[in-house]
């Protein structure tokens, strides 16, 4: 098909053609502004009724409320701090005996070896000396148990009145055995 029509007519044509399009798109978008407003409207408005609603519910926490909820779990705290604090008391009180054991073996001259050692509670607090049995090697000296080796200079808070009992020297393979005693200041007895 020939279009003989003038270019003036036909530029005219064009610009309304576009013109309907232009409207058209212009139509659908103030259609969908006026769509996201009401929408936006109505959200803002369920949002304030259910903020109104929650407030004058009658399951709502007033501030005594929370107080006294506070003022509980402060008391339940407290309960749990004050428990804590006599387990605390208790566990400070129990004799370590590795504590003790720890400070014997730390203090037994080079070359002696303990053989046996009776740790009771009872003799602990009561202040009873503990006897220990003990055995050198060949190249240990049992004269340097005569006087106290450092259980009392070393520890006087916790060891006192230390006593050989015996020392016998082997005279087949040269070994010695020793029974010595320590009295065991123990502080921290249970109460």
């Amino acid at each position: 098909m020939i279009n003989l029509l003038p270019n003036e007519t036909k530029k005219q044509i064009k610009a309304a053609r576009i013109n309907s399009i232009i409207l058209k798109c212009l139509l659908v978008a103030i259609i969908a502004v006026v769509i996201l407003a009401g929408a936006c409207a109505t959200t803002y408005y369920l949002i304030s009724q259910k903020n109104t609603t929650n407030n004058t519910q009658p399951g709502a926490i007033s501030q005594s409320e929370i107080d006294n909820q506070y003022s509980a779990a402060l008391a339940k705290v407290t309960a749990i701090d004050n428990d804590m604090q006599k387990t605390k008391n208790v566990l400070d009180g129990q004799i370590k005996y590795s504590e003790i054991i720890l400070a014997i073996t730390t203090n037994l001259p080079a070359g002696l070896t303990l053989d046996s050692i009776s740790l009771k509670h009872s003799d602990i607090n009561s202040g009873t000396s503990i006897q220990m049995d003990a055995h050198g090697s060949k190249l240990f000296n049992a004269s340097t148990l005569s006087d106290d080796p450092g259980f009392v200079k070393n520890n006087p808070e916790l060891f006192s009145d230390y006593r050989l009992i015996s020392k016998e020297q082997n005279a087949n393979d040269g070994t010695s055995t020793i029974k010595f005693s320590l009295k065991i200041n123990y502080t921290r007895g249970l109460n």
